[in-house]
C-alpha cells in the first residue's frame, strides 16, 4: 500500500512539473545590445549613432544618409564592425596629386618602426606589420583589429602619430 502511494505520489509530481515546464514558464526576453558611434566626415548626416551591437560601418554608412559626392569610399571597410563610442572620420577624395587634408599618414610596414612607438614591443609589432601587409590601405583605427591592441594601445599610437 505505501509503494502506491508513493508511486502515486510521484506520478502527480512528474506529471505538475511536467505541465509546468511546458505551460507556465516564460522565457526572459531577449534583450538588444545597442552601441553609440559618431560618425563626421564626408557623409550627409553627421552625428552620434545608436546601432546595434552587430553593426558594421556601412550600417552607419546607411544610417548616416549615405556618403557625400567627395567621399573616399575606396579607403573605407564597409564591413568593418563598430565598437561601442568609437568616432569615424570619413576623409574626402585626394585631388590629383595631393594627399586629402586631414588624412592619415601612410602606416610603416617595418617592425623596427613599430618598436618605437611606447607601449608596442616584437610580438605586437609583427602583428601590426603582418596586419598591414594584409590590408595596405589601412589606417590607425583599424590596427583596434590587431590582436594585442586595445582601445587604450591605440590611443598612445594615435598620440604618438599625431606628434
Amino acid at each position: 500500500m505505501k509503494k502506491g502511494i508513493s508511486a502515486a505520489i510521484l506520478l502527480i509530481l512528474f506529471f505538475w512539473g511536467f505541465w509546468l515546464h511546458f505551460y507556465q514558464l516564460e522565457s526572459w526576453p531577449e534583450e538588444e545590445r545597442t552601441i553609440c558611434v559618431h560618425i563626421e566626415g564626408c557623409v550627409i548626416h553627421p552625428g552620434v549613432y545608436t546601432l546595434s551591437q552587430s553593426a558594421r560601418l556601412a550600417d552607419l554608412v546607411e544610417e548616416a544618409g549615405g556618403l557625400s559626392e567627395d567621399a573616399c569610399a575606396s579607403s573605407l571597410n564597409l564591413a568593418k564592425r563598430l565598437l561601442d563610442g568609437e568616432k569615424i572620420y570619413i576623409y574626402p577624395k585626394a585631388e590629383e596629386g595631393q594627399e586629402s587634408e586631414g588624412a592619415s599618414p601612410r602606416l610603416p610596414a617595418d617592425e623596427e618602426s613599430w618598436l618605437e612607438v611606447p607601449g608596442i614591443g616584437p610580438v605586437t609589432a609583427k602583428k601590426i606589420v603582418e596586419y598591414i601587409r594584409l590590408h595596405p590601405s589601412a589606417l590607425l583605427d583599424d590596427l583596434i583589429e590587431v590582436s594585442g591592441i586595445g582601445p587604450a594601445k591605440l590611443a598612445l599610437i594615435k598620440e604618438y602619430f599625431e606628434q
